[in-house]
């Protein structure tokens, strides 16, 4: 079938439930059982098309919360329970100077923590921005400036009290992975780690948390006008942060919107070819990759790309960020 170009949000909550937060004429969600039935189904915003200007992530007592751009100056905090919407101006800023792209809401503790990018509309110069609300505290900082290209999006990983942030930025015109991570104790963030140098383009950065404190990261490189997925483990340890070599997981010319899962010390690299799901597995933690195979029912059915969320216990032994699904049915493909 083919491979539908637009992202959705899955949360599944401990009783197994799962809400789908998806867009038509704005942002709607739909809540279905642990059989997948539907329940309910509801519009939260209008007037919102695509997912660079949202997020929702799941609290530890299953309360769904996100964010939104409102494009009039605004950054509206969502909170959804039980089917109660409420909504919320958490930050402001001045539209007629600034477009913000890619906000970011996670809750750590009582602390609220936003990210985005916050570009210039005069200069064209884009800066990755962090808020933390922290009772009557406003903390803003600025972790990079990443360029004046046109950005691609960041990926955040949150674990308890340490957050970091991988993304793209302009390096002697090429776009190269930068890491940085959050000092907890005093809210400053460290030095930027770049962890690329290839100068060649980049797109579709994807990032995972392995076990023992491994990143694993998925992004589209251009080698010679063909786009190939390429993976790279960082590695944080006592003695000081690792960073692989970077892996060209198959000479495919093109490789679109690819994602790392860990599963029982098994990766699996999804991407899109074609219209087609091609998965690859590495079973020596990145280091070599089989041959990939196509999934059998990306042929036979329409699917698309989630955000996925969860506080299932049954999940837990999945280490994954995003996945790939069936579109008219909930079925996570691939694994």
């Amino acid at each position: 079938m083919t491979f539908i170009q637009n992202t959705e949000i899955l949360i599944r909550k401990s009783d197994k439930c799962i809400s789908k937060i998806f867009f038509k004429n704005g942002i709607n969600i739909a809540n279905f059982d642990s059989n997948f039935e539907l329940i309910s189904s509801s519009k939260v915003i209008d007037n919102i098309k695509g997912s660079t200007d949202i997020w929702f992530d799941i609290d530890e007592q299953d309360n769904i919360y996100g964010i939104y751009d409102d494009k009039q100056g605004s950054l509206i905090k969502i909170d959804i329970n039980n089917d109660k919407i409420n909504k919320a101006s958490i930050i402001s800023y001045d539209n007629s100077k600034h477009t913000i792209s890619f906000p970011y809401i996670s809750k750590i503790g009582k602390d609220i923590h936003i990210i985005y990018y916050l570009k210039d509309n005069k200069s064209k110069l884009y800066k990755l921005i962090h808020n933390i609300k922290r009772d009557k505290e406003d903390i803003m900082s600025i972790i990079d400036i990443v360029g004046y290209e046109d950005i691609n999006n960041f990926t955040v990983i949150c674990d308890n009290t340490n957050i970091s942030v991988f993304y793209f930025k302009v390096v002697k015109g090429y776009e190269e992975v930068f890491m940085c991570t959050l000092n907890h104790e005093n809210s400053i963030w460290y030095n930027p780690i770049q962890i690329t140098n290839s100068n060649k383009e980049k797109i579709h950065l994807s990032v995972t948390k392995g076990t023992n404190n491994t990143y694993h990261i998925a992004y589209s490189e251009n080698n010679s006008s063909k786009y190939q997925p390429i993976y790279k483990r960082v590695d944080l340890n006592k003695e000081g942060i690792s960073i692989s070599d970077s892996v060209y997981v198959n000479k495919s010319s093109a490789c679109n919107i690819p994602h790392i899962i860990e599963h029982k010390n098994i990766l699996h690299m999804q991407w899109i070819e074609y219209g087609n799901l091609n998965i690859s597995k590495s079973s020596d933690f990145g280091k070599s990759w089989g041959t990939p195979i196509i999934d059998d029912d990306s042929i036979e059915y329409p699917f698309i790309r989630y955000y996925y969320k969860s506080n299932c216990e049954a999940d837990k032994e999945y280490k994954v960020s995003n996945v790939y699904g069936c579109r008219n049915y909930i079925n996570i493909l691939g694994i």
